[in-house]
């Protein structure tokens, strides 16, 4: 795994930023203040990688602690890669909300449901979290991962590290299928016992089938003659049947024809009573409504005439009362005028004939009145001519209403006089039908039957029990003969049953053998033999260089106890000629050995095919170093950079900065986050 950028928003510190490595060359340094981010830079991957940081457990709970107080969600956009293939994982967690994750493989999307995507991820990379952490990645202040485990736990790690956790599934696929075929084993078995007890005697079998073959031949002889006088009884009591129902037949007819007949009579009865009850005038009611409707449009032309002169006379009334302002406007403005002489004529006006012409205004003032008043009057003699022809509109309305109604009554009781007189015709039609057909039936002579009995009952419970005997001797011989090829079956089954059993314990011994060679007895011990050296070698040899050839460490897989031998991995630190336990060295020392662990796995790694590993990680840790120390520690990481396509180290000591051509400074601005560029 190479990363190439990681694209990051709302994580930590982290508003809006890219980071390319690509621009960082083989080995770089980050540097910055405590709390600008530079840690955070390795959360993210494992986040985009794992769905896990330091905040979170095993199931990426917690993972909103991580969310930057300003946004609601965090993405993380981290492209690397691996084996010549480009790889993009996009991790997103939205506050209180879900998690999205999208993977692509050159380009091409391979999401799916969030589990399915993680585990296509989980076989890209082929390391799980926590072995990432023992391996590729020395985290600050923890350095010590992989030596403060258990040896079981440290055995699990190098069990992912050498690729032999696959064999345990195969063991467990082995003993799976070694069980599933004890299982049919089994079930063969108990069908070979049942197959062997079913084989009885044939020949009493077939003794017992002649037995009841000729007791069926008596049985089916007796049946036949019973068949035979039931037919004759049968025959008989059909025609006597017959016969009481030919006389039934007739005088059920006979009653509901004397029925069909007083019927019509008592409906013949109170039909022509109704037609004596009704009332039928001959009186022409559409002439009289006709006259009533002239005489209303009459009143109704009356009335538009009578609103017309109204119309007229109230329209004079306004162009007199027009009039009228403008004789009172000329009245006053010739009453204020107080000059001799007319500004419109020039002619001198005297108060002689200014009073005369006073006096003409006020004339023409009354006369329009008085048209006025005479209008009014008119107007109001006209409207009680129009109240007087509406109201007697109006009983002429109500005239009209009343003869309407008289004239639906009379026209209902037309309709229903017709209908009493049709329904009476075609009831004395039927009445006569009915009587013809009742004298008919009169005439016709009814003969006494003797009353029989017949016995046709019990003879069909004998041939039901015949025929149930015969049935049941046929389902006898039926079960003796799949009996005698049951038999046969059997034969045949059971060499075949006990050939698939020979066959089954022969796969059983196989997959019994195979479970033993995938067990960490077997595939899995060789293989951490044959690799554990190879593993020791790169951890000592980075270890010598750190410690001046002072110490070197030895894996120990096997440890002898009371009843059996326990699966273990032991790290045994030599000291020249003594072995000391590691958690007797010093902090500097520890962390030497812990260091030299690390790259040592990382550098097998390496070489493991299909997992290549070409980024390394150190957060630090060199608080416990002394100056020689510390000049080893860049020495080796500068030799690890040319096992790595890429080392990244974090680190706050000037002396350790100084040592790296390429310084990638990580500051948090206050409003922008943090930021990242190269010195």
């Amino acid at each position: 795994m190479l990363p190439k950028y990681l694209k990051i928003h709302g994580y930590r510190s982290y508003l809006d930023a890219e980071i390319d490595f690509e621009k960082f060359g083989n080995l770089f340094c980050l540097i910055g203040e405590n709390g600008a981010g530079k840690s955070s830079i390795i959360e993210m991957i494992t986040t985009a990688l794992y769905y896990r940081n330091s905040c979170t457990d095993n199931k990426g709970t917690g993972m909103d602690s991580v969310i930057n107080n300003d946004c609601n969600h965090f993405e993380i956009q981290f492209c690397f890669e691996m084996n010549g293939t480009e790889y993009l994982i996009i991790s997103r967690k939205f506050r209180d909300g879900a998690r999205e994750l999208e993977f692509y493989i050159d380009g091409n999307d391979q999401t799916e449901k969030i589990l399915e995507t993680q585990k296509k991820i989980n076989n890209v990379i082929k390391l799980d979290y926590d072995v990432f952490l023992d391996t590729v990645c020395v985290g600050q202040g923890m350095s010590a991962r992989f030596m403060n485990k258990k040896p079981n736990e440290r055995k699990e790690t190098l069990a992912q590290i050498l690729d032999i956790k696959k064999y345990e599934n195969y063991e467990k696929e082995a003993k799976e299928k070694r069980k599933e075929i004890k299982n049919a084993i089994d079930d063969l078995t108990s069908k070979i016992n049942f197959a062997s007890d079913k084989n009885d005697d044939i020949n009493e079998i077939k003794n017992s089938i002649k037995e009841k073959q000729k007791e069926n031949e008596e049985l089916n002889e007796q049946l036949n003659d019973l068949n035979k006088e039931l037919e004759r009884i049968t025959k008989e009591k059909i025609e006597y049947e017959s016969l009481i129902s030919k006389n039934q037949l007739i005088i059920n007819q006979r009653r509901q024809l004397k029925n069909n007949i007083d019927s019509i009579n008592e409906r013949l009865k109170i039909s022509n009573d109704k037609l004596k009850n009704i009332n039928v005038e001959d009186i022409d009611y559409d002439n009289e409504i006709e006259n009533c409707q002239k005489e209303i449009d009459e009143k109704k032309d009356e009335i538009s005439h009578i609103k017309e002169q109204i119309s007229k006379l109230k329209t004079e009334n306004e162009f007199f009362e027009k009039d009228k302002r403008e004789i009172r406007t000329k009245y006053d403005d010739l009453d204020k005028y107080n000059k001799s002489i007319c500004d419109f004529c020039g002619n001198e006006i005297t108060p002689t004939h200014k009073q005369n012409h006073l006096s003409e205004l006020k004339e023409m003032f009354k006369k329009k009145n008085v048209k006025i008043a005479s209008n009014n009057e008119e107007i109001e003699n006209l409207n009680e001519q129009g109240r007087e022809l509406s109201s007697s509109g109006k009983s002429i309305s109500e005239r009209k209403k009343d003869l309407q109604g008289k004239k639906q009554i009379n026209e209902n009781n037309k309709r229903t006089k017709e209908k009493l007189i049709n329904d009476i015709k075609y009831l004395k039609e039927n009445l006569t039908t009915y009587q013809q057909q009742y004298d008919e039936n009169i005439s016709i002579q009814i003969d006494e039957i003797e009353e029989k009995t017949f016995n046709d009952s019990q003879i069909k419970d004998e041939i039901n029990d015949y025929r149930r005997r015969i049935s049941n001797n046929e389902q006898t011989i039926a079960v003796a003969n799949s009996q005698i090829e049951d038999i046969a079956r059997n034969q045949v089954l059971l060499k075949s049953l006990n050939k698939q059993l020979n066959e089954l314990k022969v796969q059983f011994s196989d997959y019994d053998s195979v479970s033993v060679a995938f067990s960490k007895k077997g595939i899995q011990k060789s293989i951490i033999k044959k690799d554990l050296p190879e593993i020791e070698k790169e951890i000592n040899n980075i270890l010598k260089l750190l410690s001046d050839n002072s110490i070197f460490i030895k894996f120990e897989t096997d440890k002898k106890g009371n009843k059996k031998d326990i699966d273990t991995l032991d790290v045994m630190v030599h000291d020249g000629n003594n072995v000391r336990s590691y958690e007797t060295y010093s902090g500097g020392e520890k962390f030497r050995i812990d260091f030299s662990c690390h790259i040592g796995l990382a550098k097998f790694l390496t070489k493991r095919a299909g997992a290549t590993i070409d980024f390394f990680i150190v957060d630090e840790g060199l608080g416990s170093q002394d100056s020689s120390a510390r000049q080893k520690f860049i020495d080796t990481l500068h030799k690890i950079s040319t096992i790595f396509k890429q080392v990244m180290c974090i680190t706050h000591i000037r002396e350790l900065q100084d040592s790296f051509n390429t310084k990638v400074l990580i500051e948090k601005d206050p409003i922008k986050g943090s930021q990242i560029s190269i010195l």
